[in-house]
């Protein structure tokens, strides 16, 4: 069944919010969990309090974006045309229905409010809604890259929910064999997350440079690069990196002295990120954006907002890779005869 113009255009676009969501993310991501954790011990007490409360700002304000983004974006996904299997709509349909009254109530409520079986169930609803879009989207035509950065990323979220689900329950933590069953998932895990980014990335750039605006591009990598350099600068001067690498990202694979090596990746990530988002085409500034909610997510995250901010982010670069395949479509078959015909004869 073929789908409208209007669909495709609406898919391949960021949804209402979306970009705010995607920008109080990184703005969160930055302060909150990279910056503050570095002036702990250089100043007095209430002045750190204030500053924990501006950080609420930039988080509250990624958390109601990124409801009413996300909730825009899975039913698109819900309501694709063609062929898609009946259980995996339900699917979707069902996971984002449980997740997203929940994340609502989580962001809102108090944590002393939230029970402990209330947020283990956002988490087990966040990571099916996000696999399933994963999946969703990757079994449908899109750019090699991008599905396989889709793949990477849902198979780090995979490996990071069962090495999380291996560690929290006491029963399991206590055999020898699946304590390092987690400890190995978790560093596949880590590996595909950061794998993630790239290989989207790679697949983007071509596009984003063949029609490129030099201004554009030079701020955009200026402003890559300075994202990156200030964590390597926050990173260099961190006494204890591991624990601020692993707040910031959840990212504790490496030895300490090999620790600020994730910096270069985190950096790559965001870099291309910035350049996706100055593109003029709708669909790779949806794929910045799904970037930049990925890598502040983090690895296997389990607070409520960074939950959201996985799931949005899976949601938009499913949308991307969708809506991108679809073009290939046409153009194959709009351009069946762009060849010139066989001569008599030949």
């Amino acid at each position: 069944m073929d789908a409208p113009d209007g669909f495709w255009h609406r898919l391949e676009t960021i949804p209402v919010l979306g970009l705010l969501a995607a920008t109080a993310a990184v703005a969160d991501l930055g302060f909150s969990r990279i910056a503050l954790p570095t002036l702990v011990g250089t100043m007095d007490r209430d002045t750190l309090l204030h500053l924990n409360r501006l950080a609420d700002i930039p988080r509250n304000v990624a958390a109601v974006a990124g409801i009413v983004a996300l909730t825009l974006g899975v039913v698109s996904l819900v309501s694709l045309p063609g062929p898609a299997a009946i259980a995996r709509r339900l699917g979707l349909a069902g996971f984002s229905g449980l997740f997203l009254p929940m994340i609502t109530v989580a962001t809102f409520l108090p944590s002393e409010q939230t029970t402990r079986m209330f947020v283990f169930s956002s988490i087990v609803a966040a990571n099916f809604l996000t696999v399933l879009t994963g999946f969703a989207a990757a079994r449908r035509t899109a750019p090699r890259g991008l599905r396989l950065g889709i793949i990477a990323a849902s198979v780090a979220f995979v490996s990071g929910f069962v090495a999380f689900v291996c560690q929290l329950l006491p029963g399991l933590a206590r055999i020898d064999a699946v304590a390092r069953l987690g400890h190995t998932l978790a560093q596949i895990g880590e590996v595909a997350f950061l794998a993630a980014p790239l290989l989207i990335g790679f697949t983007i750039l071509p596009r984003i440079l063949r029609k490129p605006r030099w201004l554009i591009l030079g701020i955009s990598f200026l402003l890559g690069g300075a994202l990156g350099a200030l964590l390597l600068w926050v990173l260099w001067r961190t006494p204890d990196v591991p624990t601020v690498l692993y707040g910031a990202f959840g990212l504790r694979g490496l030895e300490a002295k090999w620790a600020l090596l994730y910096a270069v990746p985190i950096t790559l990530a965001i870099t291309v990120s910035v350049l996706s988002l100055t593109s003029t085409d709708r669909a790779l500034r949806q794929v910045g954006a799904g970037i930049c909610l990925l890598v502040a997510a983090g690895f296997a995250p389990t607070t409520p907002v960074r939950l959201l901010m996985m799931t949005a982010g899976m949601v938009f670069l499913a949308r991307s890779s969708i809506a991108l395949g679809e073009r290939l479509i046409s153009g194959r078959i709009e351009r069946p005869s762009s060849r010139p015909p066989p001569a008599p004869g030949a």
